[in-house]
């Protein structure tokens, strides 16, 4: 596959995708999975939902003889720039050593499932949303502490030679408008998110 779809015609009707139940999904997609590819294509796993995504449908499949893969449907209000985005970053995070998912495909027709979507890795394990309170702020801090020790240079490097707006990446305001969120939703978590600040207004690097 390729990093974005070419604009096919499709007979599946512009539905928003929560409108559509799991079964036409994966009857949708694999009819696009079809227009693909030369050779015929059939889940040896059909689409299952996944937890987590705050905006997005996330379904697991996997095609006969191919590795598992996650299918991540985007709300229909959400445009093709923002997973091409996504994937971009993904791929760059993904060079420096974190473990991030990359995307192999992203497709702009809203018409298919619903709203724009992309083919992503599965990576093993659970979800932090799975995980008890405790494990959740264990993990979480684990994962605050791997970022923050990490050398961004060449991250902002690779963003600014594409270039990405360093507003998208580098705004202390976002930071805080995601970690008020955070806190937010997960009140126990106040003391991690109240660290992640301190950081993040102290603990910047010149770039």
């Amino acid at each position: 596959m390729v990093s974005s779809s070419e604009r096919r015609t499709m007979t599946a009707p512009c539905l928003e995708a929560e409108c559509k139940s799991d079964q036409q999904i994966a009857a949708d997609f694999l009819s696009y999975l079809q227009s693909q590819f030369e050779d015929p294509v059939a889940y040896e796993v059909e689409p299952t939902r996944l937890t987590g995504g705050f905006d997005a449908r996330l379904y697991r499949y996997q095609l006969v003889d191919q590795e598992p893969r996650v299918l991540r449907i985007e709300r229909p209000e959400r445009k093709e720039e923002g997973l091409l985005y996504q994937q971009f970053v993904y791929q760059t995070l993904n060079q420096q050593g974190l473990k991030t998912p990359v995307i192999h495909h992203v497709c702009g027709d809203k018409s298919i499932l619903g709203g724009v979507f992309a083919v992503m890795d599965l990576l093993p394990g659970r979800t932090v949303f799975e995980l008890a309170p405790e494990l959740h702020a264990k993990v979480l801090g684990e994962s605050m502490a791997t970022m923050h020790e990490m050398d961004v240079r060449p991250i902002v490097e690779a963003c600014r030679q594409s270039d990405v707006p360093d507003e998208l990446y580098l705004s202390p305001i976002s930071h805080q408008k995601a970690l008020d969120s955070l806190e937010e939703a997960h009140p126990w978590a106040s003391e991690l998110v109240g660290c992640a600040l301190i950081c993040l207004l102290m603990g910047g690097i010149s770039l």
